[in-house]
């Protein structure tokens, strides 16, 4: 009696650790994303739409890399050596050489940043620091650390389209007019381009022949912004001003750039002017243009309300996932933040060759994801 019954004791355990098994096997727990055993490389047909598996499910073995241990304001990398540059919130510019450790390059003005634009090259910055009613803006050399200020009265400046020169708007005194100057860095001299007046703006290259001059973005108020021909004089609106407006050109200035508005959303321009709208909710700062045409955003998984003032200004944070942009507007999901298990807002986004960099929002770390692993 007792051998019967210890046997059907041990029949019932057997059958139950079975079913236990079979159930494991049906649903594992899954890795840790920094854990994940995927080892099928992506290769860039992956990236376009209707070909591969659906990366925002999986992120495919990709996981963002960190490469500061501090916060950052903004980034370039210098293409003839592949040196890392950043420039923290108190404009202190610091190199880190391709493999090697970071080191301070330049200790900054004591200003608050306002904002930073290095040279194609990517051995000269442009950095604008104080406040916007009375900015300082210098030109800072980041390998020998000299600097060259722009004149008291300058109002805003970005780089000439030649890559070489520097364009500038000032005040008037009584020696010279208020308008758009020419500064050649070479020479050390300015000269007047045209006596416009315009106050509080952005300037930046929109292609080999023109600059744009755009208005802070807000909602509250229809937002102005001109394209400048610098061989015909000319200034001429690219779009009607309307409230929330921004905007950004192709580093190469190939043509392409992107427009958002609130009420379309991002909108792709095309080297000959045509408008592609990508019916997605991502500010322009959270796009990089890359080779053969494509486009990368940084998408928040949640569409964020009162773009794109509640965005600058802090208010919301994003959680985003990464997509592949044709030039025809198609899309392909590549990686989700979502599951990552850190959040990520990425902001500043720019590609280079196959890897994407932005800094994250949330700890103000820059970060790089590899488009092929």
């Amino acid at each position: 009696m007792k051998k019967t019954y210890w046997l059907l004791i041990i029949i019932v355990f057997i059958i139950a650790a079975a079913i236990g098994y079979w159930f494991w096997q049906k649903n594992p727990t899954p890795l840790p994303a920094d854990q994940a055993t995927s080892t099928v490389p992506l290769l860039p047909s992956d990236f376009l739409p209707g070909s591969g598996d659906d990366a925002a499910a999986t992120n495919s073995g990709v996981s963002p890399m960190v490469l500061t241990d501090h916060a950052v304001s903004d980034y370039w990398i210098d293409a003839a050596d592949m040196t890392l540059y950043t420039v923290t919130a108190d404009g202190i510019v610091s190199n880190t050489p391709y493999g090697g450790g970071e080191e301070i390059t330049y200790d900054g003005d004591g200003r608050p940043l306002i904002s930073a634009q290095p040279s194609a090259r990517g051995d000269l910055v442009l950095l604008t620091t104080g406040t916007r009613t009375a900015p300082t803006v210098a030109l800072v050399n980041v390998i020998t650390g000299k600097r060259t200020f722009l004149p008291t009265l300058t109002k805003a400046a970005g780089w000439h389209p030649n890559g070489k020169d520097i364009v500038y708007l000032r005040d008037g005194d009584s020696k010279n007019t208020a308008g758009l100057y020419i500064y050649n860095v070479a020479k050390g001299s300015s000269g007047l381009l045209s006596p416009i007046n315009i106050q509080d703006v952005h300037l930046e290259p929109q292609h080999k022949n023109a600059i744009t001059i755009t208005e802070p973005t807000t909602l509250l108020a229809n937002v102005s912004n001109w394209s400048f021909n610098l061989n015909e004089k000319t200034l001429t609106p690219i779009v009607p001003a309307q409230p929330g407006l921004l905007m950004s050109w192709h580093p190469n200035l190939t043509g392409e750039g992107l427009i958002f508005t609130p009420k379309t959303g991002l909108v792709l321009v095309s080297k000959q002017g045509k408008t592609t709208p990508l019916a997605i909710m991502a500010l322009p700062e959270k796009c990089g243009f890359g080779v053969a045409g494509m486009l990368y955003c940084a998408v928040p998984n949640k569409t964020p309300k009162g773009l794109p003032d509640s965005y600058l200004q802090r208010s919301i944070y994003t959680t985003d996932s990464l997509v592949a942009i044709t030039a025809d507007g198609k899309t392909k999901s590549l990686w989700n933040s979502d599951i990552e298990g850190q959040p990520f807002d990425a902001d500043n986004l720019r590609v280079s060759g196959k890897t994407i960099y932005f800094i994250n929002r949330y700890d103000g770390y820059l970060y790089s994801l590899s488009l092929v692993n």
